[in-house]
């Protein structure tokens, strides 16, 4: 008679990097997909996704926001906002919905021409100060609409959604 264990390891490194990359991912082809060069993000990909990794494994980060500034002044704000789980079932899974995601975001019209972005990261207390991530204010949302497109992706110990307020 044989027996065999299987065991499944779950790390809050391995939950920081999944969402980091999927999170990325997600904002790089949105900006993208809404007529605008993504190169600011592509260029510095290893930099922003080592702070936010650091911050979802300490739990530190509330969200990651692309804050777009139209030509005429207006704005229109993409957030992944994280949320964190007391435990984290050695069973759960790592999944992630970026085509629904994608699907979502064919019902915004491109950007115009010289519209410009930044990332903005919103914290909950203390946070490790990170290289390429600096202070700053987030933009008012007065009178934006948010739109929730929905859970983007989840991994053990951590969620992340993802909505538009324009």
């Amino acid at each position: 008679m044989s027996t065999s264990t299987a065991t499944s390891a779950y790390t809050s490194t391995h939950t920081a990097t999944y969402l980091a990359d999927i999170i990325l991912g997600t904002l790089t082809e949105a900006i993208g997909q809404l007529g605008l060069n993504p190169s600011k993000i592509t260029r510095d990909w290893a930099t922003i996704e080592a702070g936010i990794a650091q911050w979802i494994k300490e739990q530190s980060l509330r969200s990651v926001s692309v804050e777009f500034t139209l030509p005429s002044g207006g704005t229109m704000v993409i957030d992944f906002i994280v949320e964190y789980s007391a435990s984290a079932s050695q069973a759960a899974a790592f999944s992630a919905s970026k085509a629904r995601i994608s699907r979502f975001l064919t019902k915004y019209s491109a950007l115009p021409s010289g519209t410009t972005y930044r990332l903005v990261a919103d914290y909950s207390g203390y946070h490790t100060p990170m290289p390429g991530w600096g202070s700053t204010h987030a933009v008012k949302r007065t009178g934006l609409q948010a739109n929730s497109a929905g859970t983007l992706a989840t991994a053990p110990g951590a969620t992340a959604h993802m909505s538009i307020s324009d």
